[in-house]
């Protein structure tokens, strides 16, 4: 396999911050066809994206990856693929590796049977040199849709499989060298069962997987989410819920608290054609409990993308609308740890937009990636900086969202009919992946810049220095001082790494970030008044 060229894609670290106001923008890039932007994770600075792109010199769908500063400003891309047709779905960068793992699907080389399409992963390292590159699968449909950390520092994925004209769910283990320790298909024998998210639940205690299956326990198609063991992928339960219509499970957040919310599509409730549903349960014990289900939408058909928890108890969830906009519309809404909504707007042009992947800077805003058809002759990848209300200067208005308590029927074992929710050991082929990467000239159309100005005012109350900074950090409180509550910091993902434990109540406050990971992190000072924030920069 030829990968040197994945080089390119490195992961430079020279964006740092001073506490300037922060500008807000929308930006697309085009590489000379059809772009699609699928996800995306901050690190070291920079943006590191995966999509698909068909500017290929004629060989279909490559999967693209791209490297952005955090203005979107472009400074590497690739395109990767064989003869047929293939698309980059999901990636993420580990921490304390700093390894890229990438996956998407396949059926562009030479052993495979027609028609079929196969499982590709590949890992790079800090500096873009490949690990391991694969591409694997049956002699069917399979490919994954989500990758994560496996609670061992191995790689964790899941999708879906076709067996016996059915569809099963697909959840593959591999070590952190892309050796695949064991491939399950996860379902029934009567229906078809899609998994669209896979989180590890930590050592020693397994990976919950949420999708749908079509075993018409209460409707169509109903949500699901199952336990599957640590050491085998072994199924411990499965749990459903929904109404009579189809429902569908695309993704587990994060709670506080004992509490994890899952995110998908309904359209047993609602105010339209479909609706987006957000639901959240109790793990304190076991059975899970389900505390609510609540929908958002409007008249037309509005559909889930992605969603992310600010740090704060918030959750915000990005999506597709035709409720709201002209064409189809990008969605962003925000609601609080009850479900009540905040804001909700929508985003875009006259064609259809779309918003796919979000990530927090830790309380002061959000960056969303996703494909535009409305600014350039194609489809071309669209990244959005909004602030914490939404705002980015240009093409939004404010999306009416329809939101409700919903009576959902949720059945939790052992009151689950005998459906026989299984996960069994499936064999995968490995291929012969021999294609050569290349690389386009990319253009930038920026669409607006603005100076969010509530971030403006806060970045004027204090200073930090030295920015960037491997060890300590010096927080100048000036004359907000006597008003400061605590001190926190927060990572690309708008997880807490550190907390003051008391009022600080002195003009100058260090912080000791050497045991952080190299990358770009939010400083939130929280007053009597307003909570005050600004980034840093950790180097290594």
């Amino acid at each position: 396999m030829k990968l040197k060229i994945i080089t390119i894609l490195t992961f430079i670290t020279g964006i740092t911050f001073n506490g300037n106001a922060q500008l807000r923008f929308q930006k697309t890039i085009d590489c000379t066809g059809n772009e699609f932007g699928n996800m995306f994770q901050s690190y070291n600075g920079n943006l590191s994206i995966v999509g698909t792109t068909d500017a290929t010199a004629g060989n279909g769908n490559d999967i693209l990856l791209m490297t952005t500063d955090l203005t979107g400003t472009a400074s590497s891309n690739l395109y990767v693929g064989g003869l047929g047709t293939e698309f980059g779905t999901a990636m993420y960068i580990a921490n304390t590796t700093g390894e890229t793992t990438i996956v998407g699907r396949s059926n562009g080389f030479s052993t495979a049977p027609p028609n079929v399409q196969d499982v590709f992963a590949a890992r790079l390292n800090s500096s873009g040199m490949p690990v391991f590159a694969k591409v694997f699968g049956t002699d069917s449909i399979d490919y994954v849709t989500t990758v994560k950390e496996a609670n061992d520092g191995g790689i964790i994925m899941a999708g879906r499989v076709k067996n016996n004209d059915r569809l099963d769910g697909l959840v593959i283990k591999m070590d952190a060298t892309g050796t695949i320790q064991w491939s399950k298909n996860v379902g029934t024998p009567y229906a078809n069962e899609v998994i669209y998210d896979v989180k590890s639940l930590g050592t020693n205690t397994g990976y919950l997987v949420a999708g749908y299956s079509g075993v018409n326990t209460i409707g169509l198609n109903d949500a699901t989410f199952s336990l599957l063991a640590n050491a085998d992928g072994a199924m411990q339960g499965t749990f459903v819920f929904g109404g009579a219509g189809d429902d569908d499970a695309r993704m587990i957040i994060d709670g506080a608290q004992g509490k994890f919310y899952i995110a998908g599509n309904t359209r047993s409730f609602g105010a339209g054609l479909g609706d987006i549903f957000l639901a959240r349960f109790d793990v304190s014990n076991f059975p899970p409990t389900l505390d609510w289900m609540k929908t958002y939408g409007g008249a037309g058909e509005d559909a889930f993308t992605s969603a992310v928890s600010n740090g704060n108890g918030g959750i915000v969830i990005t999506g597709i609308t035709t409720s709201f906009g002209t064409g189809g519309d990008a969605l962003a809404f925000k609601v609080d740890t009850a479900g009540t909504l905040l804001w909700s707007k929508n985003y875009g042009g006259t064609s259809n937009d779309a918003f796919q992947s979000i990530i927090s800077d830790g309380g002061t805003g959000y960056t969303v990636l996703g494909y535009s058809n409305s600014y350039g002759a194609n489809n071309d990848v669209w990244i959005v900086n909004m602030d914490s209300t939404g705002s980015t200067g240009c093409n939004e208005s404010v999306a009416a969202l329809v939101s409700g308590t919903q009576a959902a029927t949720y059945i939790t074992p052992p009151n689950m009919p005998t459906l026989d929710f299984t996960s069994n050991d499936i064999v995968l082929t490995d291929r012969v992946a021999n294609f050569s990467p290349s690389s386009n000239v990319t253009s930038e159309n920026a669409l607006c810049t603005t100076v969010s100005v509530n971030d403006a005012v806060n970045s004027k109350t204090i200073a930090v220095y030295p920015n960037p900074s491997a060890d300590m950090v010096n927080i100048n409180l000036g004359e907000n001082a006597a008003d400061v509550k605590s001190i926190s910091v927060y990572n690309y993902l708008g997880s807490k790494v550190f907390e003051t434990a008391t009022d600080v109540n002195k003009s100058v406050y260090s912080v000791n970030v050497s045991n952080l990971a190299a990358g770009l992190y939010t400083l939130m000072v929280t007053t009597n008044h307003k909570p005050l924030t600004l980034k840093i920069s950790v180097t290594k």
